[in-house]
């Protein structure tokens, strides 16, 4: 397996991890992934497995400045893409869960007023996306603020 092919699995590993609640695991994943990903659209995919591991594990201030970490590959991934490209979908799903993990960290911090905003602009992303099961997650979350 070439290394590249390897940190590939880590990615995809990290982020089922994060998806799985296996909290422990992936931050060995993360610690020996940090620092060594190059890739643009794999380091913003780590960024945000690495995040919501943060959040899950009550990590909020650290969750926040992950993120932070994956909104400048992202942005120049969304400008070197034309409009009418599929991979533009796949781009707008990302920011969208930026968004997300932002609105969850941002309502468990406090920051309710920041936290509505983070989550109506992960909504108004994801409205245009196919996934009608993450837009339901930030409907709900809107809710849980209302």
């Amino acid at each position: 397996m070439t290394p590249q092919n390897k940190f590939v699995l880590d990615v995809l590993l990290c982020s089922l991890q994060s998806q799985t609640n296996k909290l422990h695991e992936n931050l060995l994943v993360i610690s020996a992934l940090d620092g060594k990903i190059l890739d643009p659209l794999m380091l913003v995919d780590f960024s945000i497995a690495k995040a919501e591991t943060f959040w899950q594990s009550g990590k909020q201030l650290e969750s926040l400045e992950v993120i932070k970490t994956a909104e400048f590959p992202l942005s120049e991934l969304k400008y070197n893409l034309s409009s009418g490209q599929p991979d533009r979908l796949d781009i707008i799903e990302r920011e969208s869960d930026i968004y997300n993990i932002k609105g969850i960290t941002s309502f468990v911090l406090g920051n309710v007023k920041n936290a509505l905003l983070f989550f109506k602009q992960s909504l108004q992303l994801r409205e245009n996306l196919p996934n009608k099961k993450k837009v339901a997650a930030c409907l709900n979350n809107l809710g849980i603020i209302y």
